[in-house]
């Protein structure tokens, strides 16, 4: 279906893109009329804008993503920095992107799933930076939570750990909770309560 508030834009009897009556008005574009090397490269940026933003909303349909992920996917598809800033900065002012509301419901879903360092290395691979998500994620994620996650899991795993000497068995229990993402201290006090 065709929208009436858009006009399409011929350039030597082809088709060059379609723009709102807004950006028709602004650049002051008459039928028939020849373009200038101004109007001509303010066609482009609005071309370009209007592609990043229509990448953006497609990227944001399939799920929340972060600035950080945004930004390297939409430059990752070649488009300029200067477009993929202001698209990023509309989404912003929109709500449609918030980096702190999107680690906290990550954090949330994650939470008594994943110990917290698996949680910031998810954060970390959609570019979320740790200085960022860490302070959020260990608000959502308290430490005794992880601690009987990691107690679960040791009692679990100690039955079936075949070793000759309880100094193995607690190093293969400790090998197995840090590979889950706990982190050192987590997992040695509860391969300690695990073994007894």
């Amino acid at each position: 279906m065709s929208n009436p508030e858009r006009v399409n834009i011929f350039v030597d009897g082809e088709f060059y893109c379609g723009i709102d009556g807004f950006h028709l008005y602004g650049l002051g574009l008459r039928k028939g009329a020849e373009l200038s090397e101004q109007q001509i490269k303010a066609l482009e940026e609005i071309r370009e804008q209007e592609a990043v933003n229509s990448k953006a909303m497609s990227l944001l349909s399939y799920r929340d993503r972060s600035t950080f992920e945004l930004k390297k996917r939409l430059l990752a598809e070649g488009f300029g920095a200067e477009a993929v800033k202001k698209c990023i900065g509309t989404l912003v002012k929109m709500g449609a992107v918030n980096d702190a509301a999107f680690v906290r419901r990550y954090a949330e879903s994650a939470r008594g799933r994943y110990p917290r360092g698996k949680i910031l290395a998810k954060l970390w691979e959609w570019g979320v930076p740790y200085s960022f998500s860490r302070p959020i994620v260990e608000e959502v994620c308290s430490p005794e939570e992880e601690t009987e996650m990691a107690l679960a899991l040791a009692r679990k795993k100690a039955a079936s750990v075949k070793a000759a000497s309880r100094y193995e068995r607690r190093a293969a229990l400790y090998r197995y909770l840090t590979g889950k993402g706990f982190d050192g201290d987590t997992a040695s006090a509860a391969v300690e309560e695990a073994l007894g």
